[in-house]
């Protein structure tokens, strides 16, 4: 066994050009899928972290304005499939803006305010619908299959994979974030039993997945902050963990306290700040947290000056000074620094030669040590790495 230890430490310095590649719950993913997702790893490895900004309406207003404001455009821009009437025009900005984002560089991420499946018809009657009561025998029902109320969400499922699969076939990885906050009671699907809540995050993961073969999505979980226990957590469904935090300053021990709460509940998977009021002291992100990526909410939360005062709720929001801060602190990633390394094929071997063991490595058939040596095969497994460290 010394021998073998010994032969993997002499070979790691020649390895320092690979980084293991991470596998998605979705064994079907796509190519590209899995390389964002090595990619957050390796952010976290690195200890640097991704700046965010979700949008408003259908376009890119804020992550422009931040750009315009610190000089670089956020790694990350969050949309919203939203809600209301004749919403088709407004989902198809989405997907463009998207599909734009993602060809200048930048990643995506999309949550959605679904509305109530009670409702006798899907999206008309808006945010009134996204915050309306359904009790947990409705809800029970609403995850059983072949009920009224489990088909009535199934149709308003299948309508959204269809943008959905216009991004995917237009080459846009999507950190897919539904029914975040379920923790609280806010939103139709909150605060409902553990159980109950992983059968809808199931159901949906099987349509998507299996059923619309939308292999382009990275599963993102975000509950609200309040993190105990893995009461929520899907864990067979979830490639990313996360939290939403809204407090009233960039000191408050929440944003370590949650850190910490989902170090123990995500178990060896990423986490990030999936939603945030406001950005936490640029320091605490980057030496006291994980987070691989933080995302502030839009409009006044987004720049508390530029959007014409604070919030009228959930903190105070950025001002343009906090926002410059973490936007020039080291560790903070924008969209011109995104580099996302392919992935390609490793085989690894074990050999013996004379008294001397140790590993051997090719990549896509050419040895990583110059000529191939002699050896005897006693091992051989298929791996995924990048070619690329960073």
């Amino acid at each position: 066994m010394k021998r073998l230890l010994h032969g993997v430490i002499r070979i790691i310095p020649l390895l320092t050009i690979l980084a293991w590649s991470q596998t998605p719950v979705n064994t079907a993913s796509t190519q590209r899928t899995r390389e964002v997702l090595n990619y957050l790893y390796q952010v976290r490895n690195q200890n640097k972290i991704l700046s965010g900004q979700q949008c408003s309406g259908y376009g890119q207003e804020e992550p422009s304005h931040i750009n315009n404001l610190v000089g670089a455009w956020p790694a990350i821009i969050g949309q919203d499939w939203l809600f209301g009437t004749n919403m088709d025009p407004g989902r198809r900005q989405i997907v463009s803006t998207l599909i734009n984002y993602t060809r200048a560089g930048g990643l995506v991420t999309l949550c959605w305010h679904q509305t109530n499946p009670k409702d006798a018809v899907p999206d008309n009657s808006g945010w009134t619908s996204v915050q309306s009561v359904m009790t947990q025998i409705e809800f029970d029902s609403m995850v059983t299959p072949g009920t009224n109320l489990y088909n009535k969400w199934l149709a308003h499922v299948d309508l959204i994979a269809g943008y959905m699969k216009t991004l995917r076939d237009s080459g846009v990885v999507i950190l897919w974030r539904p029914y975040h906050e379920m923790n609280g009671g806010w939103f139709w699907w909150g605060a409902k039993t553990g159980s109950s809540f992983k059968r809808l995050w199931a159901n949906m993961y099987n349509r998507l997945t299996t059923f619309h073969q939308l292999n382009n999505l990275i599963w993102v979980w975000g509950p609200n902050t309040g993190v105990v226990d893995t009461t929520y957590f899907p864990s067979p469904y979830v490639d990313v963990g996360g939290v939403d935090i809204y407090v009233q300053t960039q000191t408050n021990a929440v944003f370590t306290n949650e850190n910490t709460a989902l170090s123990r509940v995500m178990g060896q998977k990423i986490w990030a700040l999936t939603e945030t009021g406001l950005v936490p002291n640029s320091d605490t992100l980057a030496l006291k947290t994980d987070y691989v990526w933080f995302l502030p909410w839009h409009t006044r939360w987004c720049d508390n000056v530029f959007y014409g005062g604070l919030p009228t709720s959930n903190g105070p929001g950025n001002s343009p000074a906090q926002l410059a801060t973490i936007y020039n602190h080291p560790a903070t990633i924008t969209r011109n620094e995104v580099v996302i390394p392919p992935i390609t094929s490793i085989r690894a071997f074990t050999r013996t030669s004379g008294r001397k063991s140790g590993f051997f490595f090719t990549v896509d058939g050419r040895s990583l040590l110059g000529p191939r040596p002699k050896f005897v095969l006693l091992h051989d497994v298929q791996m995924q790495t990048s070619q690329t460290a960073h």
